[in-house]
């Protein structure tokens, strides 16, 4: 399958988020850093968009958004490698374009 380098693209190797947004640009998280996954829902104009922010400490922030290729992919290999991760069921705004925010995971004992 070819990927388009128009289009971000996340994956998730071993317990290291990445997100391509272009040939040569690559973020990366580690998930033993994160202490709070939360979605939220943002008004992108003309539409919707959910993006699932990864919160480590300080910071430092990763997010990824629902249009990024393998979104879907690195939502449901997050529910196995987070234990108790809630995924994006009922995750839907009561009226159009409401900002909406939601909790998916936290790490227990901070």
């Amino acid at each position: 399958m070819a990927l388009s380098f128009a289009v971000p693209s996340i994956d998730l190797s071993g317990d290291v988020l990445v997100r391509r947004t272009g040939a040569f640009s690559k973020q990366r998280m580690r998930l033993q850093d994160v202490q709070r996954v939360v979605a939220v829902s943002r008004d992108a104009i003309t539409h919707e968009e959910t993006i699932v922010v990864f919160q480590a400490a300080g910071t430092v922030e990763f997010w990824i958004s629902e249009f990024d290729q393998n979104f879907n992919g690195v939502m449901n290999q997050l529910k196995s490698v987070l234990p108790g991760f809630l995924g994006l069921e009922d995750f839907v705004a009561p009226e159009p374009f409401e900002p909406i925010e939601k909790v998916l995971w936290a790490r227990t004992g901070l």
